[in-house]
């Protein structure tokens, strides 16, 4: 178990900088606070939250492969029917907003 704890440490180590490294770059383009300057900041942010938006859903789409699979391997056998690789996106998605947890922690 050793062995992932290091890793997670590492991939936090890693977001931390990152974060670090986009709040340095935000307050460097709006150094005076001018106009084009807060323009340029708000293009920086809205082409960040749409980057984070396409590769949320993107990495949705590859989650709720497994989820089909194991729903019409493990399912059927107790009698509830197939379904499609859609249904299976959207109950992975209801099930990330009905059961998320508010506990996650970066810090060291």
């Amino acid at each position: 178990m050793r062995k992932w704890s290091g890793k997670f440490k590492d991939l936090r180590g890693w977001y931390n900088d990152a974060w670090s490294d986009f709040c340095e770059t935000i307050n460097e383009v709006a150094g005076e606070r001018t106009v084009l300057q807060m323009i340029g900041v708000s293009c920086i942010v809205v082409m960040f939250s749409l980057t984070m938006i396409v590769l949320w859903g993107a990495l949705s789409f590859l989650i709720a492969l497994p989820v089909w699979g194991l729903w019409n391997v493990v399912a059927v056998k107790v009698g509830i029917p197939q379904i499609d690789y859609m249904t299976s996106y959207c109950l992975t998605f209801l099930c990330a907003i009905l059961f998320r947890g508010n506990s996650v922690h970066l810090k060291d």
